[in-house]
């Protein structure tokens, strides 16, 4: 396991930091969080004991020395505490109040006492001293500096099992520490995987073999051998996470992921478009005559009810495109890529959209796929063996642990659960949850019947390995046939069978009429059979799609695919890049890659104003005006 540290630490390090999203809790709430200690070392009070003497001494402690931690509730004065060991212990040579010498907010009164024989100090350790029906053990005063305490609190992805969950854990954290103390954290009664945890990082570690090294340095992903996971860990010293790509290492200002990113507000680097502080910015011209002319800078205009459905904000432009398809054909697309983004199908939204939408074609394991995708992209490591996959809308519980009720009270009895949809993703409400259960006959229960929720039934879907190897592409077409109605969503699944397999086909509409805008969900990984049953490989997809039942191609969009020149409709480049354009000649510069529309010269030389030609134009206006016929009548003549 050691030799083999290195690749652990890598692949925790080129991996997300999975961190909760915070939710505010109701402090009278019965479902606010609860802490419980399932484990705590014997020498975790001694060791806490001796480094906050310490850090208020600032130097030793006394050798030989014992420690009494007091309660302010249990002794009014110290005095009382120095008559009470004296007492009950033994002689004494002195006592050193530790607490008076630092900050004490909790009143807590921190005593050393130097006893006189060695038996008093060994009763004060075993015996200890009764106060009002409660016994004060003492510890001995050692060098704390052998003690590098760190507390951890560690967000744990991977539901264990509950028999031996403690073994497996202090097993994991041994090579990072020895585990002091283990605390829980529940919400109305069910674990969610998170901890707290005490550990001590510099003792070291035996392997197999025995030989002894020392503790691995803590990292924002621990690694849990026992289960081959890794869990999000937060503690003093931890490095920075960044909240833009979620790696540890940097902040979101100094993220070189972010300073990819292109704002489609102002067209800079560095930001996007919600956070874009040109956007808002309108500039407004001040000293202006009333008989001059002002040119404003032409605005762009998205309307409300646009009949595209594709929200420009959201689309992101990659830097790498995959090297498919074809570049010869002239299909051009309202956006050079579409993010991936799958419509649940057991959840109708409230909100109208400007172009309706109709699905005309659903596969059966469609909600199994979209809900192990979605799950899997936010907690990006394998599942729970055993597990199901609940999906709730949004609003339908007020806090998720009545529905960990509403299951336990459906299917049985829960071994653990996992909040995924606190862990990340989009901030729809919709509440995603991981469940173990402790009988086999209880998985079968929630994936058959499913849980009952006032009239709705909300069926489970089982966390298979199998659909790890899936690879769902969401894909917009523009169709320039006009197909028949009739056997249109069959004739389309025939023609796309050989890009993937089909899960979905959506048609939109425009005021009931059908355009050739249509939608499908493809599973690129799915082979095809041809006319001798030999299965090959999918072919790639590009931006221009053979449909054989019709014998044309359709304009495609998907995540991923090459841009398309606004200029020549040519894929595989953008506009500026254009060989088409670079060739044409300026009608008013005379210079090449661009139009006379476009061009910067001429621009500057409209918004330029010569001082001569204009001082000329005002002679000018002022001859005439004297050489008028109105002026000759008025008795004015020329010298």
């Amino acid at each position: 396991m050691h030799n083999s540290w290195a690749s652990v630490a890598a692949r925790g390090t080129s991996q997300k930091v999975i961190r909760p999203l915070h939710v505010l809790n109701q402090k009278d709430s019965p479902f606010q969080p609860q802490s419980k200690v399932i484990y705590e070392s014997d020498d975790l009070d001694c060791i806490l004991r001796m480094q906050k003497a310490t850090a208020i001494v600032k130097q030793a402690l006394t050798p030989d020395s014992v420690l009494f931690s007091f309660s302010a509730s249990l002794i009014s004065h110290r005095t009382e505490a120095y008559k009470l060991i004296e007492s009950q212990c033994g002689a004494v040579h002195g006592f050193r109040p530790t607490s008076n010498f630092g900050s004490n907010s909790n009143g807590d009164l921190l005593i050393e006492a130097k006893f006189v024989d060695d038996s008093g100090a060994e009763k004060a350790v075993s015996t200890g001293v009764t106060v009002k029906d409660k016994v004060i053990k003492g510890t001995y005063s050692s060098d704390p500096v052998e003690y590098s305490l760190v507390h951890v609190k560690m967000s744990l992805l991977y539901v264990p099992d509950q028999e031996d969950f403690l073994e497996h854990l202090m097993s994991s954290l041994l090579f990072y520490g020895q585990v002091l103390q283990v605390k829980e954290y529940t919400c109305g009664g069910y674990l969610e995987g998170e901890l707290s945890v005490v550990l001590n990082t510099s003792c070291g570690y035996d392997d197999d073999l025995g030989n002894h090294y020392a503790n691995e340095p803590l990292t924002n992903n621990l690694y849990l051998h026992v289960w081959d996971c890794f869990a999000s860990a937060s503690f003093k010293g931890a490095s920075t996470v960044c909240h833009w790509c979620h790696h540890a290492g940097h902040v979101r200002s100094k993220c070189p992921e972010l300073a990819k990113m292109k704002c489609f507000s102002c067209q800079c680097l560095g930001h996007t478009a919600k956070f874009c502080k040109k956007k808002n910015s309108v500039r407004v011209p001040t000293d202006v005559a009333s008989n001059e002319a002002v040119i404003k800078p032409p605005t762009i205009l998205v309307p409300s009810g646009s009949d595209s459905d594709t929200d420009l904000s959201d689309i992101s432009m990659s830097s790498k495109f995959v090297q498919s398809g074809s570049l010869a054909l002239k299909y051009a697309t309202t956006v050079d890529t579409v993010p991936m983004e799958f419509d649940e199908p057991d959840i109708i939204s409230s909100a109208t959209p400007p172009r309706p939408k109709r699905i005309v074609k659903l596969h059966v394991d469609l909600e199994i796929q979209i809900l192990a995708r979605k799950a899997a992209a936010i907690v990006r490591q394998a599942w729970t063996p055993g597990s199901v996959l609940f999906s709730f809308p949004a609003r339908l519980f007020k806090v998720r642990a009545e529905a960990y009720t509403a299951i336990e009270a459906s299917c049985g009895k829960i071994a653990g659960v996992r909040p995924i949809s606190m862990y990340g993703g989009k901030s729809t409400g919709h509440l995603l949850v991981e469940v173990t259960f402790s009988n086999p006959e209880n998985t079968t229960k929630a994936v058959s019947k499913g849980v009952m929720v006032g009239e709705l039934c909300f069926n489970a879907s089982p966390s298979q390995d199998g659909l790890s190897n899936t690879n769902l592409v969401h894909v917009k077409l523009s169709m320039l046939r006009i197909p028949d109605e009739e056997n249109f969503a069959a004739d389309l699944k025939r023609s796309l069978k050989y890009y993937g397999k089909v899960y979905q086909i959506k048609k939109f509409t425009y005021h009931g009429f059908f355009e050739g805008e249509v939608s499908v969900l493809l599973d690129v990984s799915e082979g095809y059979q041809n006319d001798l049953g030999e299965t090959l490989k999918a072919q790639p997809l590009s931006n221009s799609l053979y449909l054989e039942q019709w014998d044309c191609f359709a304009a495609a969009s998907f995540k991923g695919a090459f841009p398309v020149c606004h200029w020549c409709k040519m894929a595989g480049h953008l506009r500026k890049d254009c060989p088409e354009l670079a060739k044409r000649v300026c009608f008013s510069c005379n210079g090449h890659g661009h139009t006379a529309k476009f061009c910067k010269a001429k621009k500057m030389n409209s918004d330029a104003v010569d001082l001569h030609e204009y001082l000329r134009s005002c002679n000018r206006t002022k001859d005439d005006g004297a050489n008028t016929p109105l002026a000759a009548d008025d008795g004015i003549r020329f010298r």
